[in-house]
C-alpha cells in the first residue's frame, strides 16, 4: 500500500457490509468506473466482519455499512467500532431516507451517510466522496492528536520549570502522561546501578502503591529492547506472551509503548512507558512526543547529577588536606581561599579575600612583591610554576610551602592563578585535583559533529544532518533520496565491509573502520536499526565519524612511544658506559705517553684510543637519536649512523630479505640531526621491504661522495658542490610514473589500510629539503625502485683544521683543583692527569665530603671539577651549595648522561662549563686552563 501527497492510501481498503448482491455489484462497478483503485472486503452480515476488526494492524481504511441488515444493523456495527476506539471512519448507507436515522448516525460518531435512491444516483459520487471521507477523518484525528500532545507537553514543561527535585518529577509525570494521552497506565522506570534491573520511580493507573521503588529484571520486561537498543518499542501482544513481564504479571496489559530516557554522557538511563489493557496500535503516533519528553527528562536527571557532583567537588575542595588559593591574574588579589589555607596561615574565614597575594610571602627571605613578580613572570611564560616558597603566617611565624601554580579561565574572575600549597614542614602532599565539570546537554540531530544519516532498507538516505551536508558541500535536503554508497564512494553497489549490510541481515548494531580513498578520509562507521512496531526494520541509522587525523595521531604517538623507550634505554646505559670510556681513553693516553713513537705497542694503543672514540661517538649518536625537543644540528659522519640503522633493519627484517651494503666510511661529514638521518634510512628501508612481494628480494644500501655541478641541479635552494649520496634500492614491485609524481604528498599511500599512513616519504622529503638537499627516484613497474638522497657535504679542509687544533701542546698550571666523582677510577685518572699538568689536586669520591672541605677551607681551591650523577648530592646540588659559600670559585660539571639538568640550567646555576663524558684529555686540559684564566681575569 502506498500514499499519495494527499495522504489517501492506494489502494483504498474498504470494509463493505451490504446484503443486496445488486447493490454490491453496482458499488464495485461505479468505483472501478470512477478510476478509484480499491481493495474491497465484503460481508453480508455485520457479525461476520467483527473478527477482522480486532486484527493489528487494521486491514481497512474505511467502513461502508448498509443501515438495514439481517441481525446486527449497520448503525450498531458503526457504534461498536466507535465505542471500541477502532480508528476507522464509518459511512452509513440507508434506503429509508429519514432524518432521524441520519441524526442518530451522526450523533453516534458516523462521519457521514448516504441515502439510496431508485436510480442509484448516490453511487456516482462515491469515487470522490469516499477518499474525501478518509481525508476528513485523518485530518480530524491529526488535529485531535496534535491538540492533545500540545496540552500534555505544555503541562509537562511547567513541571520541568517548577523547583521540584527529580524524585518528585518522576512520581508526578506518569499521571500527566496517562491522562494527556488517554492511556490507563504510565510509568517512569530508571536503570539501577547494576544496569541489570529497572526501578519503578513513578506509576499511575495501577492501585498497587508498593510498586514504587520496586526492582524488575530488565530481561523480564517489555522495555528490554528499549534499554538495550536505545530505541522506542511498541508491543501489542503483551497478554499473548506470558514470558513478557509488564509491571504486574497478571495485570492484563496488552499494549506497551516504551521510549528510552537518555543522557548525553550517561547513555540510556531508563524508559518512559504508556500501557493499555487493550490493543492500541494508535500508540505509535505518540512516539515523537514521548521521545521529546523522555529527552528532557533525561537532561533533567543528568543536570541533577551534575549539580550533585559539583556540590561534591566543592565539598572535596573545602576539605582537602592541601591549601588552595585562587588569585586574579591582573590584580594578584585573592578571590578564593579554602579553609585549609586559612588555617595554614592562621587567618579567620574570609579574611584573605581581596588581599594581595604577597602578604603570604616571608619578607625575611626576599621582598614579598619580588617573589610574586618572579612567579608571575614564569607563569606568563610557561603557564606553570612549581617550587618552594618561604611563607609567613598572620602571627609572623615563617614556614615553607611546596607550591604548584597554574592558570585557567574562571567564569567570573577571568584569568586566575590556582595555587595549591602543602606545608612541607609537616610533609603533607596534594591528595586531589580539581575535576572538570560535565559537558553541556546532548546536542540535537542537526548539531551532531559526526556525519549522521537515516536510511531506508535499500540504503537510500531519508534524512541527513547538517554535518553530512557540510562535509559533502550540498544544500540541506539534497542528499535525501540518494544511495549512501553513491554519496560516500561514488559506486553503484554497497561499500565492501559496510556495517549497514550486517545490520540489515541480523538487525543488530555493527561498526567498522572504513577508508574511502576517493574522499581521502578514514571513518569509524556504526549502524543501528529504527524498528517498526513488530520489530522489523523501519529505518537504518548510519553514523560516520571522521577519524583520519586521529589515526595519524595514533601512529605518531606510537612512534613517539618507541622513541621514548629508546631514549630511556640509552639514558640508562650512557652514564656508566661513558665513565668506562673515560677511564679507557684516559689510561690509554697515559700508556701512549710512555711508549716510543712508532713502535708496535704505540700503534696498538692508537687503535685502542680510536676504538674508544668510536664508542663515544656511537653513544652520543644514540643519545642524540633518542633526545626529545628541537633538532640537534651538528657535524657528523653519516656512515656511522647509516651502518647502525642498517644493522637495526637487519635484525628486524626476515632472513629472506638479503641486505647488500656499499658504504664509504671516508665519504666525509655533513651538518644534520643524527635522529633525522637515522629516520631517513629506516623509512626508506621499510618502504623497500614492503614493496617486495612474499618478503623476498634484495635491499641495497650505498653511501658515497659525489660532486654535483649546477647543470645537474633543477631544485631551488640547492647549490653546486660536494654531496653525500645515500642510495637505497629494492627489487620490489616498482612504481608507475603517475605514482612517482605523488609519492612525496602527505597521506598518499599505495598500501592497504592499516599498513601505512602515507607520511614516511613526505617526512623524508621535508628533512632533505631543510638540509638544502634533493631526492632522485628511479623506478618502473616490476623493476624495483631506487631512492638517491643528496645532502651537502662539509668541506674537507674544515675537518683537517679541527685535527690541527687538537695537536696543540697541553696547557699546564699550578692552581689548586678539587676533583669530585663517585667512580674511583675516574678520580684516580683525573688526579694523575692534572698533577702531570702541574696542578695541586685534592680528590674525593664523596660529594658531601667535598662540600665539607669547602665549608672548612673556602679559599683552599681555585677550581672544582665534579661529576653530575652522584649519590647524596648531585653535581648541580653541590654547585649550588658551594656557590652560596664562595660565589667566585669556578666549577666544571662533567656528566656521562643526565636528564635532570641541562647545559642551560647548569650555566644558570653559575657553573662555568658543562662537559659530556668521555672527554679526551687534551680537551679537558684546555677547558681547565680556559676556565682558570677567565676567572683570574674577571677577579
Amino acid at each position: 500500500m502506498t500514499f499519495h501527497n494527499n495522504s489517501i492510501p492506494t489502494p483504498l481498503r474498504i470494509l463493505f457490509i451490504e446484503d443486496s448482491e445488486d447493490d454490491v455489484t453496482a458499488f464495485k462497478r461505479v468505483l472501478a468506473k470512477g478510476g478509484l483503485e480499491t481493495e474491497i472486503t465484503h460481508f453480508t452480515r455485520a457479525e461476520d466482519a467483527l473478527p477482522s476488526l480486532d486484527k493489528v494492524p487494521l486491514p481497512y481504511d474505511l467502513v461502508v455499512a448498509d443501515y438495514k441488515l439481517p441481525g446486527m444493523t449497520g448503525l450498531e456495527l458503526c457504534k461498536h467500532i466507535i465505542d471500541m476506539g477502532i480508528p476507522l471512519p464509518c459511512v452509513m448507507v440507508t434506503g429509508a431516507g429519514t432524518e432521524n436515522i441520519a441524526v442518530e448516525a451522526l450523533k453516534a460518531g458516523v462521519i457521514d451517510y448516504l441515502v439510496k435512491d431508485y436510480q442509484q444516483n448516490y453511487l456516482e459520487i462515491l469515487p470522490l466522496f469516499l477518499p474525501e471521507v478518509v481525508r476528513k477523518h485523518r485530518d480530524r484525528q491529526a488535529v485531535r492528536i496534535f491538540r492533545r500532545e500540545r496540552e500534555v507537553i505544555a503541562a509537562i514543561a511547567e513541571m520541568f520549570l517548577a523547583p521540584e527535585n527529580v524524585e518528585t518529577l518522576c512520581r508526578t509525570l506518569p499521571e500527566t502522561l496517562a491522562k494527556g494521552f488517554a492511556f490507563p497506565v504510565s510509568a517512569v522506570l530508571l536503570l539501577a546501578e547494576n544496569k541489570k534491573e529497572l526501578i519503578v520511580k513513578g506509576i499511575s493507573g495501577l492501585a498497587d502503591k508498593t510498586l514504587l521503588e520496586k526492582r524488575i529484571e530488565i530481561e523480564q520486561t517489555t522495555c528490554h529492547q528499549t534499554i538495550i537498543k536505545g530505541l522506542p518499542v511498541l508491543r501489542l501482544d503483551v497478554a499473548a506472551n506470558p514470558e513478557l513481564h509488564c509491571l504486574l504479571k497478571d495485570s492484563g496489559i496488552d499494549t506497551c509503548l516504551s521510549v528510552p530516557i537518555k543522557g548525553k554522557s550517561l547513555g540510556v538511563m531508563g524508559a518512559l512507558v504508556l500501557a493499555d489493557f487493550k490493543k492500541r496500535p494508535d500508540a505509535k503516533i505518540h512516539i515523537s512526543a514521548m521521545q521529546d519528553i523522555a529527552h528532557h527528562l533525561g537532561q533533567e536527571i543528568e543536570r541533577k547529577q551534575v549539580e550533585d557532583e559539583l556540590r561534591l567537588h566543592s565539598e572535596i575542595i573545602n576539605n582537602l588536606a592541601e591549601g588552595i588559593l585562587l588569585v586574579q591574574a591582573n590584580t594578584l588579589q585573592i578571590v578564593y581561599a579554602n579553609p585549609v589555607i586559612e588555617t595554614m596561615f592562621a587567618y579567620e574565614p574570609g579574611e584573605l579575600l581581596g588581599k594581595h597575594v604577597s602578604i603570604l610571602n616571608d619578607p625575611s627571605k626576599r621582598s614579598p612583591k619580588e617573589t610574586a613578580a618572579m612567579i608571575v613572570a614564569v607563569l606568563s611564560d610557561k603557564g606553570f610554576w612549581q617550587g618552594k616558597i618561604a611563607n609567613i603566617k598572620k602571627n609572623g611565624t615563617p614556614f615553607w610551602c611546596k607550591t604548584t601554580i597554574s592558570g585557567f579561565e574562571h567564569h567570573q574572575f577571568g584569568k586566575v592563578w590556582v595555587s595549591i600549597r602543602t606545608d612541607i614542614t609537616d610533609k603533607m602532599r596534594l591528595q586531589d585535583a580539581l575535576v572538570e565539570s560535565h559537558k553541556e546537554w546532548t546536542l540535537t540531530f542537526d548539531a551532531m559533529a559526526d556525519i549522521v544519516t537515516i536510511q531506508d532498507k535499500n540504503m537510500r538516505i531519508v534524512r541527513a544532518n547538517q554535518a553530512a551536508h557540510r562535509f559533502f558541500q550540498t544544500k540541506y535536503g539534497e542528499l535525501n533520496g540518494k544511495h549512501c554508497y553513491k554519496v560516500f564512494r561514488g559506486t553503484a553497489e554497497p561499500c565492501p565491509g559496510c556495517p549497514l549490510s550486517d545490520t540489515i541481515e541480523d538487525i543488530n548494531h555493527h561498526s567498522e573502520i572504513m577508508t574511502h580513498e576517493n574522499l581521502g578520509k578514514i571513518f569509524h562507521v556504526s549502524s543501528a536499526v529504527i524498528p517498526t512496531a513488530n520489530g522489523e526494520i523501519q529505518y537504518l541509522v548510519h553514523i560516520a565519524k571522521d577519524i583520519t587525523e586521529q589515526k595519524h595521531l595514533e601512529e605518531e604517538l606510537y612512534q613517539s612511544h618507541k622513541m621514548e623507550a629508546i631514549g630511556t634505554l640509552a639514558g640508562g646505559i650512557a652514564h656508566d658506559f661513558n665513565n668506562i670510556l673515560t677511564a679507557i681513553l684516559g689510561y690509554a693516553g697515559f700508556v701512549k705517553e710512555n711508549l716510543p713513537a712508532g713502535c708496535e705497542a704505540d700503534k696498538d694503543i692508537d687503535e685502542v684510543i680510536k676504538g674508544g672514540q668510536r664508542a663515544a661517538d656511537l653513544v652520543r649518536q644514540i643519545l642524540a637519536f633518542s633526545r626529545k625537543g628541537v633538532q640537534n644540528i651538528q657535524s657528523l659522519k653519516p656512515h656511522l649512523i647509516i651502518k647502525e640503522a642498517v644493522k637495526m633493519m637487519r635484525s628486524s627484517l626476515p632472513a629472506t630479505i638479503r641486505i647488500e651494503e656499499d658504504i664509504d666510511s671516508e665519504c666525509g661529514e655533513i651538518k644534520a640531526d643524527p635522529t633525522q638521518i637515522h629516520q631517513i634510512v629506516i623509512n626508506l628501508c621499510t618502504n623497500a621491504f614492503q614493496a617486495m612481494e612474499n618478503e623476498k628480494g634484495i635491499l641495497r644500501v650505498k653511501l658515497q661522495r659525489q660532486e654535483i655541478t649546477s647543470q645537474e641541479i633543477t631544485e631551488a635552494d640547492v647549490s653546486a658542490g660536494p654531496f653525500i649520496v645515500l642510495s637505497i634500492s629494492d627489487t620490489g614491485c616498482g612504481m608507475s610514473p603517475t605514482t612517482i609524481e605523488r609519492i612525496f604528498e602527505p597521506y598518499f599511500t599505495t598500501k592497504d589500510v592499516g599498513k601505512g599512513s602515507g607520511l614516511g616519504l613526505a617526512v623524508v622529503h621535508g628533512i632533505v629539503k631543510r638540509y638544502h638537499g634533493f631526492i632522485r627516484v628511479e623506478s618502473a613497474p616490476g623493476e624495483g625502485a631506487s631512492f638517491h638522497i643528496y645532502i651537502p657535504a662539509l668541506k674537507k679542509d674544515m675537518v683537517a683544521l679541527a685535527k690541527v687544533i687538537q695537536q696543540e701542546p697541553l696547557p699546564t698550571g699550578r692552581e689548586r683543583i678539587l676533583v669530585v666523582d663517585d667512580e674511583g677510577m675516574i678520580v684516580r685518572l683525573n688526579k694523575a692527569l692534572f698533577e702531570r699538568l702541574g696542578y695541586a689536586v685534592t680528590a674525593t669520591t664523596d660529594s658531601r665530603e667535598a662540600l665539607e672541605l669547602i665549608r672548612r677551607h673556602p679559599n683552599q681551591f681555585d677550581l672544582i671539577v665534579t661529576d653530575q650523577s652522584m649519590p647524596n648530592l648531585s653535581g648541580a646540588e653541590l654547585a649550588r651549595e658551594v656557590l652560596k659559600i664562595k660565589s667566585t670559585i669556578p666549577i666544571i660539571l662533567c656528566t656521562g648522561y643526565s636528564s635532570a639538568v641541562s647545559e642551560k640550567e647548569a650555566l644558570a646555576i653559575g657553573i662555568k662549563k658543562y662537559v659530556f663524558k668521555p672527554v679526551d684529555l687534551t680537551t679537558l686540559a684546555q677547558i681547565i686552563r680556559q676556565v682558570l684564566d677567565e676567572n683570574r681575569d674577571k677577579n
